[in-house]
């Protein structure tokens, strides 16, 4: 019946996953196995989420960790679904930390137990909680290696879930080529699985690439294909506001502003069902962008810097910086630019801070608008820094475990990277330090740590 539920999600059918799982779960109470019913649980926690019943999905969410988290490595390791549908429940429910920490055990006793693809959303699920909570990089270098391992193994479905996430790292990150061909390659090579919930996203990341490169029309064509039409309905509900969201963006590109206020509309309508902080900051983030081109600025702030504290409070630093962004093009419109400045400033730093160069750009770009210079601090690894203060925070990491004396597979193991990302890194570590031996990568880190502030 596990089996069953876990079918009816990818086929989409989150109402069949939830009868399906209460039976589960009344079957291995039955029979009194904990690890089937943490699995039960969670299938049943995840259709809830899918379904958009949110109390219910908090309520399964809790009973489910409470399961997970009481179970053993070894126990766990038999039901890796269980912390598979946890995980990208807790990734629908907008708990961004908690879902990186699930994926992240999963994933880890998949590697140690040879079950290293057996549940293909565990990496989707870090990459996107990593991004959202803004880790863009580091979501960007967890993905880098599942394809590379995906494409090895010829695990499809993997390959598909890997790349459409790496699409939407990619937009992010300023690297519109690569999203577009990775979307695309996903949208291809998904086309014929029977897992119709791969295909669907596949289509989201191609819109949301092709929305980005100037493909409005376009975007709109293939996002209202994959999500099954105008009111998406193949969207589960706590991502639904997220895409009337992007088709208001869409509209208003096409200059179809009645379009553009209706996807606004049910962006709201969404958000006002689910209840989700991450919802709501979309829908206002959409009813700002149409306030601003109708030419009503003070709404448009008013809108955007509400979609500003939801984001917050969910966590979602990529979100918020946008809204902030959004918040800073209304005041400037309404004639308050000194608060627009210190809006775009913030975002400006935060994007920077977060990898999200693309979205740096563009803040930056609206404070130069107002005739603000543009000033951005050398970070760790940026040129001009010598030894260890050259590193970026990744080699550092990587070059703190080497001190740990920690081999390349151990690295890779504990960083989610493939070992030859680890061993690109070292190369660049070594080169950046001067030396030839992870022994010197260790006296040099040392020597830094024991240098005076």
């Amino acid at each position: 019946m596990i089996h069953m539920a876990t079918g009816n999600f990818y086929r989409q059918d989150y109402e069949a996953m939830r009868e399906t799982g209460e039976r589960a779960l009344t079957a291995a109470r039955a029979v009194g196995d904990v690890p089937l019913i943490a699995a039960s649980t969670a299938a049943l926690t995840v259709a809830s989420a899918f379904i958009g019943v949110v109390s219910e999905a908090e309520a399964r969410r809790a009973e489910t960790v409470a399961l997970v988290d009481g179970l053993s490595d070894g126990e766990l390791a038999a039901r890796l679904d269980a912390v598979a549908n946890l995980c990208a429940a807790e990734l629908y429910l907008h708990r961004y930390d908690e879902a990186a920490g699930h994926a992240k055990r999963g994933l880890a006793i998949g590697r140690a137990t040879g079950q290293g693809e057996i549940s293909p959303v565990l990496t989707p699920v870090l990459s996107a909680a990593l991004h959202m909570s803004g880790q863009v990089a580091e979501s960007a270098e967890v993905l880098d290696g599942a394809v590379e391992a995906a494409r090895l193994s010829g695990n499809v479905a993997a390959l598909g879930w890997n790349l459409l996430s790496r699409a939407f790292t990619a937009v992010a990150a300023g690297d519109l080529r690569l999203a577009l061909d990775v979307a695309r390659e996903s949208v291809e090579i998904t086309r014929d699985l029977d897992d119709a919930l791969v295909s669907t996203y596949a289509g989201l990341a191609l819109a949301g690439a092709l929305f980005e490169t100037g493909e409005a029309e376009r975007a709109v064509d293939v996002l209202m294909t994959a999500a099954g039409g105008e009111d998406l309905p193949l969207v589960p509900g706590g991502w639904k506001a997220n895409y009337f969201e992007l088709l208001t963006r869409c509209w208003l590109a096409l200059g179809r502003g009645p379009e553009a206020e209706q996807a606004a509309t049910r962006a709201a309508v969404t958000a006002g069902e689910v209840g989700l902080d991450v919802a709501t900051a979309m829908a206002h983030r959409a009813a700002a962008a149409v306030a601003i081109e109708n030419g009503d600025p003070a709404t448009a702030a008013d809108r955007a810097l509400t979609a500003v504290a939801a984001a917050d409070r969910s966590g979602a630093r990529v979100d918020a910086a946008l809204a902030r962004t959004l918040a800073g093009r209304a005041l400037a419109h309404k004639g308050d630019c000194d608060r627009a400045v210190v809006a775009l400033e913030y975002a400006a730093r935060e994007l920077d801070a977060c990898g999200a160069v693309r979205y740096r750009n563009q803040a930056e770009h609206e404070l130069r608008k107002l005739g603000r210079t543009v000033h951005r601090r050398t970070r760790q690894g940026h040129a001009g820094a010598t030894g260890v203060e050259a590193l970026t925070g990744r080699e550092a990491e990587i070059a703190r475990l080497v001190v740990d004396r920690r081999t390349n597979p151990e690295i890779a193991s504990a960083l989610f990277l493939s070992v030859k990302t680890v061993e690109t890194h070292l190369r660049n570590i070594f080169g950046k330090l001067g030396v030839s031996s992870r022994v010197e990568v260790a006296r040099a880190v040392e020597r830094a740590d024991r240098a005076p502030a």
